[in-house]
């Protein structure tokens, strides 16, 4: 709302040049605009806790560092979790495959959801894939997810 609030209807402007209607904000804040689009006049306001950063989301970007406190609270959660599910990543990113890998040592049973071979596939299964307490998924997450639901709906 910040960034809205401070260029005054820039993107709407933006996607009304590309024909695109005003709603076509995806769920997540994305918007699919052109590589051409002039960025010069978007403002980035200051962070209005301190007053002289950049404002950033709550978030950890690609290549990031996570910071200690959240990876403390996965290392605690995934301990204390029954099992584990994996969705939509190939876990090649270290931050998150540690804690999978935990899950792993400890035999949490692990779900995993996703296109293609992952991390745990490559690294912790034997050659012939199997282990007792990993299920793969293989496939689009929103199409497999909507199944799980439908089939947990008619029990």
């Amino acid at each position: 709302k910040l960034l809205n609030d401070v260029n005054e209807g820039w993107l709407q402007n933006v996607l009304r040049s590309q024909h695109q209607p005003n709603d076509a904000l995806r769920p997540d804040g994305d918007a699919q605009i052109s590589q051409s689009t002039d960025f010069t006049q978007v403002c980035v306001p200051h962070c209005p806790s301190c007053g002289t950063g950049i404002l950033k989301p709550d978030v950890v970007f690609f290549g990031d560092t996570v910071p200690k406190h959240r990876v403390s609270k996965c290392q605690q959660a995934v301990q204390s979790a029954d099992g584990i599910l994996v969705v939509g990543t190939s876990l090649a990113v270290h931050s998150a495959f540690r804690h999978v890998r935990a899950a792993f040592q400890s035999d949490t049973p692990i779900a995993i959801v996703s296109v293609g071979p992952t991390r745990v596939e490559q690294e912790l299964l034997p050659d012939d894939g199997s282990h007792p307490d990993v299920l793969k998924l293989e496939g689009p997450a929103g199409e497999i997810l909507s199944r799980v639901a439908d089939e947990f709906m008619r029990l």
